[in-house]
């Protein structure tokens, strides 16, 4: 049975108009945030593209504010495991499993997205330098895209499954994506490429303290739709793959 998109966002959203006080909060966190990471790492939003050096003390901040953006959706994950469930009681009750399954998360994230960063900054240094690292980005670009449609649901799996470690759920998210491409490369363009287009067209409005305000809530707002989306899509994606199997 084809997964369905448009009953997806919008059970998507009525999830978050029904679960008020949880998506208040969860927005609010995230909200909280951006604005440290805004005036955190001021230095690297304004350098020049043409001439970046980037310090240890430069690249700590991001660190930081990377690994507390992750902390903070597997807590959205795990509590909205528990509202499905029935036993959601307050929305920090899951901070020490969220803290306990931290490391795990960061590096399934890594595992995602790491040939494929790498590959994208190749292209760009090596078409910068003239050197041959454009020549490897190719391949890198294409096979970091592949593992990285193939592990898009890895998080959700080994925390929502309740997996035991990083091996567990990629060999499960591994086998469960077998023969099922095309929802994966949809369910990445809604998840991750449409947010960033729009987040692009809204960065115009930040010129301005009212203007930052409002691009803030509304990127936390996308943030929190997402993880609720990709939440919604994990169930339907996995409960397809069980009757299928």
């Amino acid at each position: 049975m084809p997964i369905k998109f448009p009953n997806l966002l919008q059970d998507s959203w009525n999830f978050i108009r029904n679960q008020h006080t949880f998506s208040l909060l969860a927005i609010i966190l995230l909200s909280a945030l951006q604005f440290v990471n805004l005036f955190l790492v001021p230095r690297i939003g304004n350098m020049d593209a043409e001439n970046v050096e980037m310090t240890l003390s430069d690249l700590f901040p991001l660190l930081v504010m990377g690994v507390a953006n992750i902390f903070i959706t597997t807590l959205l994950i795990l509590n909205i495991k528990e509202i499905n469930r029935g036993s959601f009681k307050h929305f920090f009750q899951n901070l020490s499993v969220a803290i306990a399954k931290l490391f795990p998360v960061v590096l399934l994230n890594i595992i995602m997205v790491l040939p494929l960063s790498i590959g994208m900054a190749s292209q760009v240094f090596g078409a910068k330098a003239g050197n041959g690292l454009s020549m490897i980005a190719f391949p890198l670009i294409i096979g970091g895209a592949f593992l990285f449609i193939k592990l898009c649901l890895s998080v959700y799996a080994y925390l929502i499954e309740e997996l035991n470690g990083v091996n567990e759920a990629i060999r499960f998210t591994w086998q469960l994506s077998r023969g099922r491409g095309i929802a994966l490369v949809l369910f990445c363009v809604i998840s991750y490429f449409v947010p960033q287009i729009l987040m692009s067209f809204l960065s115009g409005l930040s010129g301005n303290t009212l203007g930052l305000v409002v691009n803030v809530l509304v990127s936390s707002f996308f943030s929190l739709f997402i993880t609720v989306f990709s939440f919604r899509f994990y169930q339907a994606y996995s409960q397809n793959n069980v009757v299928r199997g």
